[in-house]
Protein backbone atom coordinates (compact mmCIF):
# COMPACT_ATOMS: atom_id res chain seq x y z
CA UNK A 1 0.00 0.00 0.00
CA UNK A 2 3.08 2.40 0.58
CA UNK A 3 4.13 1.82 -2.60
CA UNK A 4 0.98 2.81 -4.53
CA UNK A 5 0.73 6.08 -1.98
CA UNK A 6 4.50 6.81 -3.19
CA UNK A 7 3.40 5.83 -6.73
CA UNK A 8 -0.13 8.05 -7.28
CA UNK A 9 2.30 11.07 -5.67
CA UNK A 10 4.55 10.79 -7.85
CA UNK A 11 2.71 10.81 -10.70
CA UNK A 12 0.36 13.73 -9.43
CA UNK A 13 3.64 16.29 -8.95
CA UNK A 14 4.29 14.86 -12.75
CA UNK A 15 1.00 16.15 -14.03
CA UNK A 16 0.93 19.57 -11.74
CA UNK A 17 3.96 20.40 -13.94
CA UNK A 18 1.75 19.98 -16.67
CA UNK A 19 1.47 23.29 -19.33
CA UNK A 20 -1.32 22.70 -21.91
CA UNK A 21 -5.03 21.59 -21.68
CA UNK A 22 -3.89 18.20 -23.67
CA UNK A 23 -1.21 17.35 -21.18
CA UNK A 24 -4.01 17.80 -18.56
CA UNK A 25 -6.83 16.13 -19.65
CA UNK A 26 -4.37 12.89 -20.43
CA UNK A 27 -3.21 13.28 -16.78
CA UNK A 28 -6.47 12.90 -15.86
CA UNK A 29 -7.62 9.79 -17.66
CA UNK A 30 -3.90 7.95 -16.26
CA UNK A 31 -4.86 8.75 -13.15
CA UNK A 32 -8.08 7.61 -12.93
CA UNK A 33 -7.02 4.18 -15.00
CA UNK A 34 -4.30 3.86 -11.73
CA UNK A 35 -6.86 4.35 -9.63
CA UNK A 36 -9.83 1.76 -10.85
CA UNK A 37 -6.31 -0.76 -11.30
CA UNK A 38 -4.87 -0.45 -8.05
CA UNK A 39 -8.66 -0.71 -6.27
CA UNK A 40 -9.37 -4.07 -8.27
CA UNK A 41 -6.28 -5.88 -7.37
CA UNK A 42 -6.62 -4.66 -3.64
CA UNK A 43 -10.23 -6.51 -3.85
CA UNK A 44 -8.59 -9.73 -5.19
CA UNK A 45 -5.90 -9.47 -2.73
CA UNK A 46 -8.45 -9.04 -0.05
CA UNK A 47 -10.93 -11.63 -1.23
CA UNK A 48 -7.93 -14.36 -1.91
CA UNK A 49 -7.66 -13.59 2.40
CA UNK A 50 -10.85 -14.85 2.95
CA UNK A 51 -11.43 -18.74 3.59
CA UNK A 52 -13.24 -20.62 1.31
CA UNK A 53 -16.77 -21.93 2.30
CA UNK A 54 -15.53 -25.49 1.11
CA UNK A 55 -12.24 -25.00 3.20
CA UNK A 56 -14.24 -23.62 6.43
CA UNK A 57 -16.87 -27.13 5.93
CA UNK A 58 -13.95 -29.58 5.68
CA UNK A 59 -15.26 -32.89 6.46
CA UNK A 60 -14.22 -36.73 6.29
CA UNK A 61 -15.38 -39.90 3.98
CA UNK A 62 -15.70 -41.92 8.01
CA UNK A 63 -18.33 -39.08 9.65
CA UNK A 64 -21.87 -39.56 10.10
CA UNK A 65 -23.05 -36.72 7.37
CA UNK A 66 -25.03 -36.69 4.74
CA UNK A 67 -25.20 -40.28 4.31
CA UNK A 68 -21.50 -40.46 3.24
CA UNK A 69 -20.09 -42.27 6.65
CA UNK A 70 -20.62 -45.58 6.21
CA UNK A 71 -20.85 -47.90 2.77
CA UNK A 72 -23.50 -51.00 2.66
CA UNK A 73 -20.32 -53.88 2.14
CA UNK A 74 -19.93 -56.39 4.13
CA UNK A 75 -16.40 -55.28 5.42
CA UNK A 76 -14.52 -52.19 6.22
CA UNK A 77 -13.58 -50.12 2.94
CA UNK A 78 -9.83 -49.22 2.53
CA UNK A 79 -8.38 -46.47 0.62
CA UNK A 80 -7.83 -48.43 -2.81
CA UNK A 81 -11.62 -49.06 -3.04
CA UNK A 82 -11.29 -52.37 -1.92
CA UNK A 83 -12.90 -54.26 1.36
CA UNK A 84 -11.31 -56.20 4.34
CA UNK A 85 -10.94 -56.66 7.85
CA UNK A 86 -6.88 -55.95 7.58
CA UNK A 87 -6.24 -52.80 5.14
CA UNK A 88 -3.19 -51.99 7.01
CA UNK A 89 -1.61 -55.67 7.41
CA UNK A 90 -3.25 -56.25 3.42
CA UNK A 91 -0.91 -53.29 2.15
CA UNK A 92 -4.78 -51.80 0.87
CA UNK A 93 -4.58 -48.12 2.25
CA UNK A 94 -5.80 -47.03 5.68
CA UNK A 95 -9.71 -47.28 6.95
CA UNK A 96 -11.80 -45.48 4.63
CA UNK A 97 -15.32 -45.70 5.82
CA UNK A 98 -17.04 -49.14 7.79
CA UNK A 99 -19.64 -50.88 7.05
CA UNK A 100 -23.17 -49.35 8.32
CA UNK A 101 -24.01 -52.45 10.45
CA UNK A 102 -20.85 -51.00 12.49
CA UNK A 103 -21.02 -47.16 10.79
CA UNK A 104 -18.32 -45.50 13.33
CA UNK A 105 -15.46 -45.47 12.96
CA UNK A 106 -13.40 -44.81 16.59
CA UNK A 107 -9.62 -42.84 16.84
CA UNK A 108 -7.83 -45.46 18.40
CA UNK A 109 -6.15 -47.50 15.85
CA UNK A 110 -6.33 -51.10 18.08
CA UNK A 111 -8.29 -53.53 15.41
CA UNK A 112 -7.61 -55.47 12.47
CA UNK A 113 -5.23 -58.49 12.15
CA UNK A 114 -2.47 -56.24 13.53
CA UNK A 115 -3.97 -53.61 15.44
CA UNK A 116 -3.27 -50.80 13.24
CA UNK A 117 -6.73 -50.50 11.68
CA UNK A 118 -9.02 -47.66 12.57
CA UNK A 119 -11.68 -49.73 15.04
CA UNK A 120 -15.24 -49.83 13.59
CA UNK A 121 -17.81 -50.15 15.97
CA UNK A 122 -21.52 -49.18 17.15
CA UNK A 123 -20.29 -46.24 18.86
CA UNK A 124 -16.64 -44.99 19.77
CA UNK A 125 -16.66 -44.42 23.88
CA UNK A 126 -14.40 -46.52 24.66
CA UNK A 127 -12.18 -46.15 22.04
CA UNK A 128 -11.51 -42.17 21.82
CA UNK A 129 -14.69 -41.18 20.31
CA UNK A 130 -14.80 -40.15 16.70
CA UNK A 131 -12.02 -40.25 14.46
CA UNK A 132 -10.54 -36.92 13.48
CA UNK A 133 -11.60 -35.20 10.25
CA UNK A 134 -7.40 -34.57 10.34
CA UNK A 135 -8.35 -32.15 7.42
CA UNK A 136 -9.58 -34.73 4.91
CA UNK A 137 -12.40 -33.60 2.54
CA UNK A 138 -15.46 -35.56 2.56
CA UNK A 139 -16.07 -37.81 -0.93
CA UNK A 140 -17.21 -41.06 -1.72
CA UNK A 141 -14.66 -43.10 -2.31
CA UNK A 142 -12.91 -45.12 -5.16
CA UNK A 143 -15.36 -47.74 -6.15
CA UNK A 144 -17.76 -46.80 -3.82
CA UNK A 145 -21.22 -47.44 -5.00
CA UNK A 146 -23.70 -44.47 -4.41
CA UNK A 147 -27.29 -45.31 -3.60
CA UNK A 148 -30.26 -42.83 -4.16
CA UNK A 149 -31.77 -42.05 -0.14
CA UNK A 150 -35.36 -42.66 -2.12
CA UNK A 151 -34.19 -46.39 -3.09
CA UNK A 152 -32.78 -47.24 0.85
CA UNK A 153 -35.02 -49.66 2.16
CA UNK A 154 -37.51 -48.76 5.29
CA UNK A 155 -35.90 -49.76 8.57
CA UNK A 156 -38.08 -53.19 9.71
CA UNK A 157 -39.52 -52.80 13.12
CA UNK A 158 -37.60 -54.03 16.07
CA UNK A 159 -38.20 -57.50 17.66
CA UNK A 160 -39.12 -58.19 20.72
CA UNK A 161 -36.18 -58.47 23.01
CA UNK A 162 -35.37 -61.44 25.41
CA UNK A 163 -36.73 -60.97 28.67
CA UNK A 164 -35.61 -63.03 31.74
CA UNK A 165 -38.30 -63.63 34.22
CA UNK A 166 -36.75 -66.23 36.44
CA UNK A 167 -36.31 -70.03 36.94
CA UNK A 168 -39.81 -71.83 37.32
CA UNK A 169 -41.83 -68.36 37.44
CA UNK A 170 -45.78 -68.67 38.18
CA UNK A 171 -47.88 -68.55 35.77
CA UNK A 172 -47.43 -68.38 31.90
CA UNK A 173 -45.09 -66.64 29.91
CA UNK A 174 -45.52 -64.22 27.00
CA UNK A 175 -44.04 -63.71 23.72
CA UNK A 176 -40.23 -63.56 24.27
CA UNK A 177 -40.16 -63.99 28.12
CA UNK A 178 -38.39 -66.91 29.57
CA UNK A 179 -37.69 -69.66 31.63
CA UNK A 180 -39.58 -72.10 29.92
CA UNK A 181 -39.51 -75.66 30.18
CA UNK A 182 -42.33 -76.73 27.57
CA UNK A 183 -45.05 -75.51 25.65
CA UNK A 184 -47.56 -75.50 28.96
CA UNK A 185 -45.39 -72.90 30.43
CA UNK A 186 -46.27 -70.37 27.92
CA UNK A 187 -49.70 -68.28 27.02
CA UNK A 188 -51.90 -69.48 24.46
CA UNK A 189 -50.63 -71.09 20.99
CA UNK A 190 -46.64 -69.85 21.84
CA UNK A 191 -44.27 -72.58 22.32
CA UNK A 192 -41.39 -73.06 24.22
CA UNK A 193 -37.99 -72.68 22.38
CA UNK A 194 -35.96 -75.66 23.48
CA UNK A 195 -32.03 -74.45 22.77
CA UNK A 196 -28.32 -74.69 23.61
CA UNK A 197 -26.32 -71.78 24.20
CA UNK A 198 -27.23 -68.93 23.24
CA UNK A 199 -29.66 -69.72 20.03
CA UNK A 200 -32.15 -66.85 19.21
CA UNK A 201 -35.56 -67.88 19.63
CA UNK A 202 -37.82 -67.08 16.55
CA UNK A 203 -39.28 -63.69 16.41
CA UNK A 204 -37.17 -62.44 19.21
CA UNK A 205 -34.09 -60.13 19.71
CA UNK A 206 -31.43 -60.49 21.88
CA UNK A 207 -29.16 -63.36 23.68
CA UNK A 208 -30.67 -63.43 27.06
CA UNK A 209 -29.60 -66.40 28.92
CA UNK A 210 -27.37 -69.11 28.33
CA UNK A 211 -29.10 -72.13 28.36
CA UNK A 212 -32.76 -71.55 29.35
CA UNK A 213 -35.57 -71.56 27.19
CA UNK A 214 -37.62 -68.94 26.01
CA UNK A 215 -41.56 -68.73 24.62
CA UNK A 216 -42.18 -67.83 20.68
CA UNK A 217 -44.94 -67.56 18.91
CA UNK A 218 -44.65 -70.34 15.95
CA UNK A 219 -48.16 -69.30 13.85
CA UNK A 220 -45.97 -66.03 12.87
CA UNK A 221 -43.83 -68.36 11.16
CA UNK A 222 -45.69 -70.79 9.44
CA UNK A 223 -43.69 -73.59 9.60
CA UNK A 224 -43.70 -76.88 8.55
CA UNK A 225 -43.95 -79.31 11.62
CA UNK A 226 -41.30 -81.89 12.22
CA UNK A 227 -42.04 -85.74 10.68
CA UNK A 228 -40.92 -88.89 12.29
CA UNK A 229 -40.20 -91.03 9.06
CA UNK A 230 -37.99 -93.95 10.48
CA UNK A 231 -34.33 -94.19 12.18
CA UNK A 232 -31.74 -94.04 9.86
CA UNK A 233 -34.46 -94.24 6.77
CA UNK A 234 -33.67 -96.50 3.71
CA UNK A 235 -34.90 -93.56 1.05
CA UNK A 236 -33.65 -89.64 1.65
CA UNK A 237 -36.39 -87.82 3.41
CA UNK A 238 -37.47 -84.34 2.78
CA UNK A 239 -37.34 -81.26 4.87
CA UNK A 240 -38.77 -81.23 8.82
CA UNK A 241 -38.13 -85.57 8.56
CA UNK A 242 -36.20 -87.60 10.07
CA UNK A 243 -34.23 -89.37 11.74
CA UNK A 244 -31.58 -88.83 9.66
CA UNK A 245 -27.74 -89.58 10.68
CA UNK A 246 -25.81 -87.72 7.62
CA UNK A 247 -26.38 -85.52 4.87
CA UNK A 248 -26.97 -88.84 2.67
CA UNK A 249 -30.20 -89.73 4.59
CA UNK A 250 -31.42 -86.22 3.10
CA UNK A 251 -32.99 -84.97 0.07
CA UNK A 252 -30.14 -83.20 -2.12
CA UNK A 253 -29.86 -79.85 -1.30
CA UNK A 254 -30.89 -80.98 2.65
CA UNK A 255 -28.61 -81.16 5.32
CA UNK A 256 -29.00 -83.44 8.46
CA UNK A 257 -29.32 -81.01 11.63
CA UNK A 258 -27.71 -83.13 14.56
CA UNK A 259 -29.79 -82.49 18.43
CA UNK A 260 -29.16 -83.50 21.48
CA UNK A 261 -32.81 -83.76 23.16
CA UNK A 262 -36.05 -81.94 21.72
CA UNK A 263 -33.41 -78.57 21.13
CA UNK A 264 -36.35 -76.75 17.92
CA UNK A 265 -35.10 -77.36 14.22
CA UNK A 266 -34.06 -74.72 12.33
CA UNK A 267 -37.03 -73.74 9.45
CA UNK A 268 -39.15 -76.53 11.41
CA UNK A 269 -41.90 -76.32 14.17
CA UNK A 270 -42.51 -79.48 17.02
CA UNK A 271 -40.45 -80.94 19.84
CA UNK A 272 -40.33 -84.40 16.95
CA UNK A 273 -38.45 -87.26 18.82
CA UNK A 274 -36.01 -87.11 21.38
CA UNK A 275 -31.93 -86.72 20.07
CA UNK A 276 -33.79 -87.72 16.96
CA UNK A 277 -32.19 -85.46 14.28
CA UNK A 278 -33.85 -83.99 11.21
CA UNK A 279 -33.03 -82.96 7.49
CA UNK A 280 -32.89 -78.77 6.97
CA UNK A 281 -32.81 -76.49 4.21
CA UNK A 282 -28.77 -75.70 4.90
CA UNK A 283 -28.74 -72.46 7.52
CA UNK A 284 -26.82 -69.12 6.04
CA UNK A 285 -28.08 -67.17 9.20
CA UNK A 286 -25.15 -67.13 11.77
CA UNK A 287 -26.74 -68.38 14.75
CA UNK A 288 -25.28 -69.50 17.90
CA UNK A 289 -25.38 -72.96 20.08
CA UNK A 290 -23.52 -71.45 23.22
CA UNK A 291 -19.79 -71.09 24.16
CA UNK A 292 -18.12 -74.77 23.67
CA UNK A 293 -21.02 -76.47 22.81
CA UNK A 294 -21.19 -80.22 23.58
CA UNK A 295 -21.50 -81.67 20.37
CA UNK A 296 -20.36 -81.30 16.74
CA UNK A 297 -22.26 -78.14 15.12
CA UNK A 298 -23.19 -77.49 11.45
CA UNK A 299 -22.29 -74.77 8.90
CA UNK A 300 -22.98 -71.20 10.26
CA UNK A 301 -23.04 -72.14 13.60
CA UNK A 302 -20.70 -70.91 17.18
CA UNK A 303 -19.02 -70.58 18.92
CA UNK A 304 -16.83 -73.13 18.11
CA UNK A 305 -12.52 -73.00 18.67
CA UNK A 306 -10.73 -75.74 16.53
CA UNK A 307 -12.35 -77.43 13.04
CA UNK A 308 -12.57 -80.62 15.48
CA UNK A 309 -15.96 -78.80 16.60
CA UNK A 310 -17.27 -78.66 13.09
CA UNK A 311 -19.34 -81.11 11.42
CA UNK A 312 -17.52 -83.07 8.67
CA UNK A 313 -15.15 -81.21 6.50
CA UNK A 314 -16.24 -77.82 7.46
CA UNK A 315 -13.72 -75.76 9.40
CA UNK A 316 -13.34 -72.87 12.32
CA UNK A 317 -13.58 -69.36 10.88
CA UNK A 318 -11.56 -67.27 13.43
CA UNK A 319 -12.69 -63.90 13.83
CA UNK A 320 -11.98 -60.78 16.10
CA UNK A 321 -15.14 -58.67 15.13
CA UNK A 322 -17.73 -58.96 12.98
CA UNK A 323 -15.47 -59.80 10.25
CA UNK A 324 -17.93 -61.90 7.47
CA UNK A 325 -18.20 -65.58 7.33
CA UNK A 326 -18.01 -67.45 4.09
CA UNK A 327 -21.23 -68.94 3.06
CA UNK A 328 -22.94 -67.55 6.06
CA UNK A 329 -25.33 -63.99 6.34
CA UNK A 330 -25.60 -61.90 9.00
CA UNK A 331 -22.98 -60.73 11.71
CA UNK A 332 -23.17 -63.04 14.72
CA UNK A 333 -21.75 -62.09 18.27
CA UNK A 334 -18.26 -60.21 18.50
CA UNK A 335 -15.39 -61.95 18.22
CA UNK A 336 -17.30 -65.61 18.38
CA UNK A 337 -16.23 -67.84 15.83
CA UNK A 338 -18.31 -70.08 13.32
CA UNK A 339 -18.31 -73.51 11.27
CA UNK A 340 -17.85 -72.97 7.89
CA UNK A 341 -17.44 -75.03 4.00
CA UNK A 342 -13.79 -73.85 3.26
CA UNK A 343 -15.36 -74.80 -0.59
CA UNK A 344 -17.56 -71.50 -0.33
CA UNK A 345 -14.32 -69.19 0.85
Amino acid sequence: MRFFVIAVTLFSVACDAAVTDAQEETCADSAVKQQLMQARATLHSQKKEEPDESDVKMKCPWHQTEGKGCHGGRAPLCSNGEESWSCNKGKKGRRLQCPCFLPYMCAQPACGEDGTDYCCEPNCDKLGGLRPCEGEQEEQPVGEPTKPPEQIPPTPAPLPPLKWMGENPKGTLGVCEGDCDKDSGCAGKLKCFQRDGYATPPGCDGIGKEGYDYCYDPDTLGLPSLKNVAVNPKKPVAACSGDCDSDKNCEKGLVCYQRSGTTDVPGCQGAGKKDWDYCIEPVTELSDKGINPGTTIEECLGDCDKDSQCVGSLKCFQRDEFEPVPGCDGQGAEGWDYCYDPDKA
